[in-house]
């Protein structure tokens, strides 16, 4: 369950049916966006077959809709600082590139209507798009995205952790 507090009284507001737990089976919630105005939320749902980008009321907790999919994992959610748009990175992933942890150079930056959830556009992005920063504007998205994957020194890990992001690059996007 996703909750929201009141931060003054420590009262729960309302809870949320969603997976946020990292350990939840087929499902987790990525990165909680609010709006601006602090009237809705956003959050990417991603199911063990989908992921769908979600716009919440934040004073009922009611959905008010689901952005339009697209392909990939979206993940880590922005709002514009005009609130016009959503935006977030998107994984596209095929056979095995998650174990390998490389997606080559096949990941987008998505954008959404933050009103209704439409698609609008995405942009290329390498590797693993994320730490979405939005110019006070609203005309660009920066991204530091990695341009290299591979082995990490620390060797100490039997697992993943071996493995890594190096060699990271800023990318500014226009907004059309």
């Amino acid at each position: 369950m996703l909750g929201v507090w009141d931060a003054r009284s420590g009262h729960e507001r309302f809870q949320i049916a969603a997976a946020v737990s990292p350990n939840a089976p087929d499902s987790k919630d990525r990165s909680i966006a609010w709006s601006p105005d602090s009237r809705r939320m956003a959050f990417t749902l991603i199911s063990q077959h989908s992921s769908t980008m979600v716009v919440c009321s934040s004073q009922t907790g009611k959905q008010l809709f689901s952005c339009q999919p697209v392909n990939g994992q979206p993940v880590y959610a922005t709002w514009s600082p005009n609130g016009n748009y959503l935006a977030a990175g998107n994984y596209l992933v095929g056979s095995g590139e998650l174990i390998q942890g490389d997606n080559g150079n096949r990941s987008v930056i998505q954008f959404w209507d933050a009103q209704n959830g439409k698609t609008l556009f995405s942009y290329p992005a390498p590797k693993n798009p994320a730490q979405l920063a939005w110019s006070p504007d609203s005309q660009y998205l920066a991204i530091v995205t990695p341009k290299a994957y591979g082995i990490l020194s620390n060797k100490t890990c039997l697992s993943m952790c071996r493995y890594g992001y190096d060699n990271y690059a800023l990318q500014v996007f226009q907004v059309p």
